[in-house]
């Protein structure tokens, strides 16, 4: 059985929680360009939009990006070209697939950023239409993905013998509906961040909030599995009835 599920959910759910950290800076570092026209000096915003956790480093979040990217793209690819899954073959493109595409452009934002000089504040006046073109296009492909997993039930439940997700192997519809509601954040967060340049305010709050939080149970969901895909291997090799 080919399936790394665990590390490239882990590392997809990361992504997602530091793009949305990232957009939050970008939209803190452009509000003094909303106050620039103010006369009194003693008004400055530059210091207050500041985040807590100190000046801005393009070439820290580079780094970050890259490993992560580095670890996703060939995890990805090899899931991709792995044709059939023998767990279950739909995964091939509903999960790899996406997480090949986000690999990729983890490691490209990763480039960018290396060479960006400046904090965030500049990239208000950059063209970004290729980016939310790109980024426009995985929103459809994980939303069609939601919608396939919705109508066929292609996630189904865990394996009776592995502990604690198993207990609920009676109740697919239970981690079917987890994953489609995981894959329409995302989704829906890629088709709002690209949108909010058109249209500032709550449209890119909603992206921001939506990659966090899907980002965020997907992490976790992710790490749980080092447990419970440790678990089932143990009951499935040794005959060994785990349950939690």
């Amino acid at each position: 059985m080919i399936l790394y599920n665990t590390s490239m959910g882990v590392v997809a759910g990361l992504a997602l929680i530091l793009v949305s950290l990232l957009l939050r800076r970008a939209a803190a570092a452009a509000l003094p360009a909303v106050d620039s026209a103010d006369p009194d000096p003693a008004q400055d915003r530059s210091v207050a939009v500041e985040p807590a956790g100190g000046t801005f480093d393009p070439r820290l979040w580079a780094v970050v990006f890259g490993a992560l990217g580095l670890v996703l793209a060939p995890l990805g690819a090899l899931m991709a070209t792995t044709w059939p899954l023998t767990v279950n073959p739909p995964l091939n493109f509903i999960f790899g697939e996406p997480c090949l595409i986000l690999g990729v452009l983890l490691l490209a934002a990763a480039v960018y950023l290396w060479h960006l000089r400046g904090d965030l504040a500049g990239l208000q006046q950059v063209d970004l239409t290729p980016v939310a073109v790109v980024v426009i296009g995985l929103g459809g492909v994980l939303i069609a993905c939601a919608a396939a997993i919705a109508r066929f039930e292609i996630v189904g439940g865990a394996p009776a013998a592995e502990p604690i997700t198993g207990l609920l192997n009676g109740y697919p519809l239970v981690e079917n509906t987890f994953f489609v509601l995981l894959y329409l954040a995302a989704g829906l967060g890629a088709i709002l961040a690209p949108l909010s340049r058109l249209r500032p305010g709550w449209l890119l709050t909603a992206a921001r909030w939506l990659w966090f939080g899907s980002g965020l149970v997907f992490a976790l969901f992710s790490i749980l599995n080092y447990y419970t895909h440790a678990g089932l291997d143990i009951n499935l090799r040794l005959g060994t009835e785990y349950r939690i």
